[in-house]
């Protein structure tokens, strides 16, 4: 198949799809040409790597030796380090992230964004960090790189530098939803562990429009909630598990009677899930409080299980129902 056709990579991964039939999930993931076996020991890796070998020998599908790696703990597969103990950053893109220079125009703003855009599920309170720089992009807006945008470029490089090591989910454990809301911003963080020690494993946040921004502070925090469930709704729906937030009138709002509208509709889309309300001080919330008051707060990637295979693994971002 020539280089360059538009339909080129989607008639290849058709291809690998139908090549890796009925084992992808299970034993392996394959983007295009980059596929990644895992296993919990050697001996299951073993058969599984026979398994998706005789696949390919089976199509006559050839492999190149030296862009082969086996039975590694530690692989780096679509810009991530992937370990038994979560997902981090290429460090070889984070250098080449962190040799950049200032952006000269617009565009090379939009460039710099997008790229370390792809990693901001590691970057903490990330679209407050880039408002120095999203303001550039605004019509009508001249550019002038100052020092606070200089600032933000920095720091934007230190923050990727220095990016936390993201767990994977464990369905054997429940799970945490960590909510918060702000004039402008709604916040989520999805976590494991003991409240107050809990790792995350992925974050998510967006702006309210001009109508949500006027409803009541029980709304607003409401509303993160259920934005909370609905973005991670792969990972909690038939689950048991516990929602965190630093309003104390949610955690009492469910045995009103006579709720407002709006409140009762929301309280009845969460009527088919299994959980329960914890109230934690705001001062004690502080990571998903710096999500919600981040402005221009955008939706980080998060995977979803019914979406392409890989996105398993949290690398893509996926759109939201």
């Amino acid at each position: 198949m020539p280089f360059g056709l538009k339909n080129a990579p989607s008639t290849f991964q058709r291809l690998m799809n139908t090549v890796l039939s009925g084992l992808q999930g299970l034993h392996c993931y394959i983007y295009l040409d980059d596929c990644i076996l895992y296993s919990a020991d050697l001996p299951s890796h073993i058969d599984k790597l026979k398994l998706v070998l005789e696949r390919f020998r089976q199509h006559n599908l050839k492999l190149q030796p030296d862009k082969c790696e086996f039975l590694r703990r530690e692989v780096t597969y679509l810009g991530h380090v992937i370990t038994d103990k979560g997902v981090s950053p290429n460090p070889e893109k984070v250098r080449a992230i962190e040799g950049l220079p200032a952006p000269k125009n617009p565009k090379d703003v939009k460039s710099f964004l997008g790229l370390v855009g792809y990693y901001r599920r590691f970057i903490e309170n990330f679209s407050k960090i880039t408002k120095p720089l999203t303001s550039l992009l605004k019509k009508d807006v001249s550019f002038h790189w100052t020092q606070e945008q200089e600032l933000a470029f920095q720091t934007l490089k230190h923050k990727l530098i220095s990016a936390p090591l993201l767990q994977y989910p464990d369905y054997s454990k429940p799970f945490i939803l960590t909510t918060d809301a702000s004039n402008y911003a709604v916040g989520a963080i999805l976590s494991q562990g003991e409240i107050g020690k809990d790792k995350p494993i992925a974050y998510a946040s967006r702006t309210l429009n001009k109508a949500e921004g006027n409803y009541s502070t029980t709304e607003k925090e409401l509303l993160a909630i259920l934005f909370g469930v609905k973005t991670f709704r792969p990972y909690l729906y038939g689950y048991q598990f516990k929602i965190v937030t630093d309003h104390r009138p949610l955690v009492w709002l469910f045995n009103v009677k006579d709720p407002g509208s709006r409140l009762m509709r929301w309280r009845l889309k969460l009527e088919e899930y299994n959980y329960e309300i914890i109230y934690k001080q705001g001062r004690l919330n502080s990571n998903v409080d710096t999500l919600s008051r981040a402005d221009n707060a955008s939706l980080l990637p998060i995977c979803r299980p019914s979406k392409i295979s890989v996105l398993e693994l949290g690398l893509f971002p996926s759109d939201l129902d």
